[in-house]
């Protein structure tokens, strides 16, 4: 019985092992891929490029004390108040915390994003620029959270 239970315990590891180095191959090559195409070489160092200029194009001041960064802790907040499993203050804030870029640059990207949402609710409702129906916050909170992560 201990000897069935080792064997198979050793096929389960073989088996993610495998899956494992198949991840990580299929990954390399399709780097090796992408970094050939001249058109994705181009559009990512534009990109860098625009990163890099966000602070001075955009013109917001950006840190700890700045609007930015309290408009996303209170975003943040806002989704955060109703979830059952984060009402300790500590926790909570620690979350708040993580889910903030750790540059000034990230964050304003974020905002940047959060904004232009919170704008196009506004014309599309006519009034308070803050959703109160909660899909359609949750629905703002992903679509800030999937379209710029850094």
């Amino acid at each position: 019985m201990i000897e069935q239970n080792h064997q198979n315990l050793e096929a389960v590891l073989e088996s993610r092992a495998t899956l494992v180095e198949d991840y990580f191959r299929l990954t390399r090559q399709q780097v090796s891929y992408l970094s050939q195409d001249d058109m994705i070489v181009r559009a990512t160092k534009s990109f860098t490029q625009a990163y890099e200029t966000l602070t001075r194009d955009i013109e917001r001041p950006t840190g700890a004390e700045s609007e930015v960064h309290a408009e996303l802790l209170a975003f943040y907040a806002e989704e955060l108040r109703g979830q059952a499993d984060v009402q300790d203050q500590d926790r909570n804030e620690g979350l708040l915390q993580s889910k903030l870029p750790r540059s000034d640059v990230g964050q304003l990207a974020q905002w940047s994003t959060w904004s232009r949402t919170q704008m196009k609710l506004t014309q599309e409702t006519n009034y308070s620029a803050r959703p109160t129906n909660q899909s359609t916050k949750m629905s703002i909170a992903t679509t800030i959270q999937n379209s710029i992560t850094f």
